[in-house]
């Protein structure tokens, strides 16, 4: 949690089975906890091998939320592989920058990193 804000993020399921060709969905949820809305943003990265969509090519978002009001918001991503990853774990990154006054002018940063378990 910082300054009121806090960021979790969860996969489901926990693994990404190749067999399958199925994506992994990636759930953000933000929660605002103060009195007064706060100017967000928020960035997720996909190491190499994992993409936001079935082409491969979208290797990560970058999303302005605007005032972000008192409360909970939750956001999903679909995580595709790619035909040449590697078994194994792989970090996604979550980020979530409050800003001050505009998006040029960063206050805080919440970076949270989930793990993706990768096999055949």
């Amino acid at each position: 949690m910082l300054g009121g804000l806090s960021l979790n993020a969860r996969l489901f399921p926990y693994r990404l089975l190749l067999s399958r060709k199925k994506p992994v969905e990636l759930e953000i949820e933000i929660s605002n906890k103060g009195d007064k809305p706060r100017l967000l943003s928020l960035e997720v990265l996909t190491p190499r091998g994992i993409s936001l969509d079935r082409a491969g090519l979208k290797k990560g978002d970058a999303r302005q939320l605007g005032e972000f009001p008192p409360g909970v918001k939750r956001f999903k991503f679909d995580l595709f592989p790619s035909q040449s990853i590697e078994n194994g774990e792989h970090l996604i990154e979550v980020t979530l920058v409050d800003h001050h006054q505009s998006y040029q002018f960063v206050t805080k940063k919440l970076v949270k990193k989930v793990s993706l378990l990768i096999e055949d």
